[in-house]
């Protein structure tokens, strides 16, 4: 699969250049075999269309460049290979005259800086790698989009839905995502830092080793989350429900956690150095090898909580623990 709408470019041995390709498709090689007829298999140059207006050479080794050099299609440009400008103004040509137009599985790379995509309806769309920077995505459909690698900084994806959705290793810097389902979303590795996800459904959601750092998450669903090795320093998570979350080895220094549910949460290696958890629900909660250096733990309900051996003054009930 290439990434937005593949183009096939032929050059036969006598006429003119050749162009291939249908609105929908990504992949050169059902171009080839429903399209190009098989005895100009071998004079073919492989091109990506990419939203809005972008033509990329698709030529991935040395035997593919020189192909496209031999053909007259390519150039050498600042960045390596390209198509040259009679290339790219043929295909051009071509586009408007065909009607190539892009839909919900050629949007891979697209340009939606600043788009308004307001309760637009994404469901399934492969948006990987697109720039959605400060786009507004407010009540959008984005259910089990694909996202990975997206840039999404500063959109707004207020009560966008969300659900199933991979976002691994997307950037979600100071992003808007409050009351947005999330519900089993993949933001594994995703960037974070400093959005809001305040009322967002984050339940079963793959958060490991996310970028979390000053995210706002008071009442946030985090129920059965998987928030293993996830940088939380500084972030806020005042109310929010952990039920059952796996934070293990996570970071949660500074954060505050005051009245958060964390009954059974998995916090074996958590860094909780100089963390808010005033009132907090721990019942059943693993603290095995945590570190609570400088804790504030003051109301909060420690019954049943595994790993304790190392703060002996928190199970004869003391609420504050010696700060570093």
């Amino acid at each position: 699969m290439c990434m937005g709408i593949g183009i096939v470019v032929v050059v036969p041995e006598d006429g003119p250049m050749k162009i291939y390709g249908k609105t929908g498709n990504s992949s050169h090689d059902a171009i080839l075999h429903e399209m190009v007829p098989i005895e100009l298999h071998n004079r073919v140059v492989k091109v990506e269309y990419t939203y809005p207006h972008v033509l990329r050479l698709d030529a991935p080794d040395e035997v593919c460049r020189q192909m496209a050099f031999d053909l007259g299609v390519a150039e050498t440009g600042p960045f390596g290979p390209r198509l040259n400008a009679g290339v790219v103004e043929a295909i051009h040509k071509w586009i408007a005259a065909e009607g190539i137009e892009f839909d919900l599985k050629t949007l891979q790379y697209a340009d939606l800086r600043v788009a308004n995509l307001q309760g637009a309806n994404l469901l399934v769309a492969d948006l990987r790698e697109a720039d959605l920077r400060e786009a507004d995505l407010r009540v959008a459909n984005l259910r089990e989009a694909n996202l990975r690698g997206a840039s999404l900084q500063g959109a707004s994806l207020r009560e966008a839905n969300l659900r199933g959705a991979s976002l691994q290793g997307a950037n979600l810097r100071v992003a808007n995502l409050r009351v947005a389902n999330l519900l089993v979303a993949n933001l594994r590795e995703a960037n974070l830092q400093g959005a809001d996800l305040r009322e967002a459904d984050l339940r079963v959601a793959n958060l490991q080793g996310a970028n979390l750092r000053e995210a706002d998450l008071r009442e946030a669903d985090l129920r059965e989350a998987d928030l293993r090795v996830a940088n939380l320093q500084g972030a806020d998570l005042r109310e929010a429900n952990l039920r059952g979350a796996n934070l293990q080895g996570a970071s949660l220094r500074e954060a505050d956690l005051q009245e958060a549910d964390l009954q059974y949460a998995n916090l074996q290696y958590a860094n909780l150095q100089e963390a808010d958890l005033q009132e907090a629900d721990l019942q059943g909660a693993n603290l095995q090898y945590a570190n609570l250096q400088g804790a504030n733990l003051q109301g909060a309900d420690l019954d049943g909580v595994i790993g304790l051996e190392n703060y002996p003054a928190l199970k004869d009930g003391d609420s504050g623990l010696p700060r570093s």
